[in-house]
């Protein structure tokens, strides 16, 4: 739908984001000559008076809210059967991407970023209107530096007594829901309240209180499990945001704040008490440094009165001086032993520094061979939001019972080429490979090594196991290897998915990556004469999980250097090597 025009004066350029009723694109207001975000609902639900309803109705919801927290509305229409919502375009971040780039925000940023979304909703709430899908990407950063909320498409008006959801419909979202969101009640004021008090348990300790592989199983964690205590999460958090936290998220609502307005007071006090103790801390830091001060001129003057001694010293070492020369012969052939002694001394000392910085010199050449890239630069800003999303990615696989993948490989070995596909499960001490074509598989249980077939009971212990190279595959060690090489990253953000590539030559010590996979000890790191390592690493939106990771090596060897005629024992001139894994779930074996 890019280029198209609606209204004869609002030209889309280009699609910058979608939920669950509409697309939202980037246009060009040619009229007022400014650039506004378009939000065009979905064809397929055009059709459906429910959707169109519950569409013109986020729209005059917004027209009655105009809040500088509140993302503004600028026009409303139809165009055929194209129903459309012209609104102020956003700068961004979301809040989610901010705590994707950061995992955890203090509470002198968290704060602030909270009291406005609560003016906003509190706002909202004054007119009667109840937002009720609360959450850090429906929460934005404008370009006139504030935080807004945005997306009433699941709002409803309080004394709508014709609901837009039918009896026991839920709407929102299963990480952020309410208790009684959750059992499929009417939604009131608290429940929106209990939905900011996830936001900010999110966003101070890193994680949200319930998790889970559905919905309905996070839901039922709403309504009856206790939240997690904040201070394990994050022990700096001030005990009083704590007690805030565990207000905003009682199971009954009336045990909540019951304005958006209470909520703000309440956080306001907690600011006022932490620049409070901020104003001490500096005090305290001022007195310090005064006293040091004084302690210096203090040193200043016994210094002088040190001079003054000095010099009555030397006045009598001058007096004494006649009657030690008589010492002098004594002391000066004392003296010539004690320079034959040192001789010796300087002697061992030299040759003990020449081994040192030899020794050094070796470990530095075996580290510049095989060692891991320089990590000593700071990260940038995408190289952080990489970061955090590799650690998301590795602890929520660390929840899996076990991992099921399937590897398509290719590796080149010189002239010799091999194909491999192989069904894999991880899960703790057992491994479990299935190669494609053969009717045999194999299974690692502890230390023992197993041969079968599927459908048989009867397996034979085997002594010759190959498939212990695949605990190396497990995405969780894969992951953590792409972590050490997080400044050779680039990050990018798809519909559904982010992407993260890799890209590594002969230079980034990128042996240390693949040493474990099948044929890589073919490659020789020191007789290098180039090399690159690709690998492309797509990860879910939804859960955070690694979808898949394409990988694609190619090492070739300098056989003319005179090391690896010395050292080295090449077999191959050129390894080259591709690796497909993918994610499909969660695995697990039942050994018989």
């Amino acid at each position: 739908m890019e280029e198209k025009k609606l209204a004869g004066r609002y030209r889309l350029l280009k699609r910058i984001g979608r939920g669950g009723m509409s697309r939202v694109y980037k246009a060009r207001d040619e009229l007022l000559d400014r650039d506004v975000a378009v939000k065009v609902m979905y064809e397929h639900l055009m059709e459906d008076d429910e959707f169109v309803y519950r569409f013109l109705q986020e729209a005059k919801a917004l027209a009655k809210i105009s809040h500088p927290n509140f993302v503004q509305i600028h026009d409303v229409g139809q165009e055929g059967t194209t129903y459309y919502m012209v609104m102020e375009l956003m700068s961004g971040p979301t809040l989610w991407q901010e705590l994707s780039r950061k995992r955890i925000l203090e509470p002198e940023e968290a704060i602030p970023i909270m009291i406005q979304v609560l003016r906003g909703i509190g706002r909202a709430h004054n007119l009667g209107i109840i937002h009720r899908d609360i959450k850090p990407t429906n929460i934005m950063y404008s370009a006139d530096g504030r935080w807004k909320l945005m997306d009433l498409g699941a709002s409803k008006l309080l004394s709508s007594f014709s609901e837009l959801t039918k009896a026991g419909m839920v709407i929102g979202t299963a990480q952020y829901y309410s208790p009684e969101q959750a059992k499929g009640e009417d939604a009131r004021i608290p429940s929106d309240l209990y939905s900011m008090g996830i936001v900010l348990f999110q966003i101070l300790t890193g994680r949200l209180p319930f998790v889970g592989k559905e919905s309905f199983s996070i839901a039922l964690k709403h309504v009856n499990e206790p939240i997690p205590d904040p201070k394990r999460l994050n022990p700096n958090l001030p005990d009083e945001l704590c007690e805030i936290l565990y207000k905003a998220l009682a199971k009954n609502p009336q045990d909540r704040y019951q304005s958006a307005y209470e909520m703000i007071e309440a956080l306001e006090e907690v600011e006022k008490k932490l620049q409070l103790a901020e104003e001490e801390e500096m005090e305290e830091e001022i007195i310090e440094d005064e006293e040091e001060s004084d302690e210096e001129e203090s040193n200043s003057s016994d210094t002088s009165w040190d001079e003054e001694k000095s010099n009555e010293d030397e006045a009598l070492e001058e007096e004494s001086d006649e009657e030690s020369q008589t010492e002098v012969i004594h002391i000066q052939s004392n003296e010539n032993t004690s320079l034959k002694q040192s001789g010796k001394v300087k002697r061992f000392l030299l040759l003990s520094g020449l081994y040192i910085v030899l020794t050094f010199i070796f470990i530095y050449i075996i580290l510049l061979i095989t060692g891991d890239p320089d990590l000593s630069e700071p990260l940038n800003r995408e190289q952080e939001s990489t970061q955090n999303l590799l650690e998301q990615s590795i602890a929520n696989i660390d929840k899996m019972n076990g991992v099921h993948l399937e590897v398509d490989e290719t590796r080149t070995l010189g002239k010799k080429e091999i194909n491999q596909q192989t069904d894999i499960v991880l899960q703790t001490n057992y491994i479990f490979a299935k190669y494609k074509g053969s009717e045999t598989a194999e299974l690692i249980e502890g230390g023992k090594c197993y041969k079968g077939k599927i459908n048989e009971d009867s397996w034979n212990l085997s002594s010759n196991c190959g498939l212990k190279i695949y605990k190396h595959y497990h995405p969780q060690e894969l992951l953590s290897k792409i972590k050490s090489y997080i400044q050779k990253t680039k990050y990018e953000e798809q519909d559904n998915q982010y992407v993260i590539h890799l890209n590594l030559n002969e230079n980034d010590s990128f042996y240390s990556f693949v040493e474990n996979f099948w044929e890589m000890q073919e490659i020789k790191p020191s007789a290098l004469k180039s090399g690159t390592l690709k690998a492309k690493l797509i990860i879910d939106k939804t859960d955070f999980k690694i979808k898949e990771i394409d990988m694609e090596i190619m090492a070739k060897h300098d056989q003319d250097s005179w090391l690896t005629g010395w050292f080295q024992d090449i077999k191959f001139p050129e390894v080259q090597a591709k690796s497909y894994i993918r994610l499909i779930g969660e695995g697990s074996i039942q050994p018989k």
